[in-house]
């Protein structure tokens, strides 16, 4: 975050959870199902939107 406030550029963060803390056990989920869609959404929808970000600002 630093580094975008010193270039003077936006910055978006986006995280997919795998694991679960919370409760009695520890539940991983590194390798899960759920956590691969969301990545794979995750990667599209941030593709979807530096497309669409080039496309409005004229930038490659």
């Amino acid at each position: 975050m630093c580094v975008a406030e010193y270039r003077g550029v936006d910055l978006a963060v986006a995280l997919a959870i795998s694991d679960e803390l919370h409760g009695e056990e520890w539940n991983p989920g590194f390798k899960s199902r759920k956590l691969k869609r969301a990545e794979s959404l995750l990667v599209k929808a941030s593709l979807a939107t530096l497309a669409s970000y080039s496309r409005h600002n004229g930038r490659c």
